[in-house]
């Protein structure tokens, strides 16, 4: 699997903070809050400790903002959506690893950015033995493009027809590799480091 030599789009991920916890903050010290994380992992920034525990570089982030103010974090896993669902009824005060859209604006409040990543294409040697030469997003409308459900791709929408019916990223590879798609759009440092870890060809 290969990706062209252009930096692709940077995507900034931020805290979601779910709006319903605000008045009961403002009234009472905050003691505990309840975190969401996504189950579709991202590393470095989300995986798992041997006991199934989140960890990586945004949950230490997340551990230490709250350890100086000395609030203690539950941290769960939920599939993305639910984790969404989840903050906007109140139900989990936050949501990391969320980049921008307006609908979630609507019910929650956006920290500052905790990290960026860059979005790229990925392809196979197999379908392009020699790299494809794509310079504008229009020369992409000709192609099978693949992304993950309920992932966002707002900044395509209206220009490019993407299949996010692939749930994860290790079945968004899979589909590439038996050429489902010509390209999958996805961040490209965690590609990579999943390829190192040995989670994916």
């Amino acid at each position: 699997m290969t990706t062209g030599k252009n930096r692709g789009a940077r995507f900034a991920f931020a805290l979601l903070l779910g709006m319903l916890c605000l008045p009961a903050v403002a009234a009472n010290p905050l003691r505990e809050t309840v975190v969401c994380w996504e189950d579709g992992l991202k590393p470095p920034y989300l995986m798992l400790d041997p006991s199934s525990r989140p960890t990586g570089i945004a949950v230490d982030m997340v551990d230490e903002i709250f350890r100086r103010k000395s609030v203690k974090v539950k941290h769960v896993i939920r599939p993305w959506k639910r984790c969404l669902a989840e903050v906007e009824s109140g139900e989990v005060d936050l949501v990391p690893n969320s980049s921008y859209r307006e609908e979630r604006a609507r019910y929650a409040l956006y920290s500052d950015p905790l990290y960026e990543t860059h979005l790229v294409l990925f392809y196979t040697h197999r379908r392009f033995p020699d790299p494809p030469k794509i310079t504008r997003i229009d020369d992409l409308k000709a192609f099978r493009l693949g992304g993950i459900l309920g992932f966002n791709y707002d900044q395509y929408e209206g220009i490019l027809s993407i299949d996010t019916s692939a749930r994860n990223r290790r079945t968004l590879v899979r589909m590439l590799e038996v050429d489902r798609y010509d390209f999958v759009i996805e961040q490209l440092e965690i590609i990579r480091m999943m390829e190192a870890r040995g989670e994916i060809r």
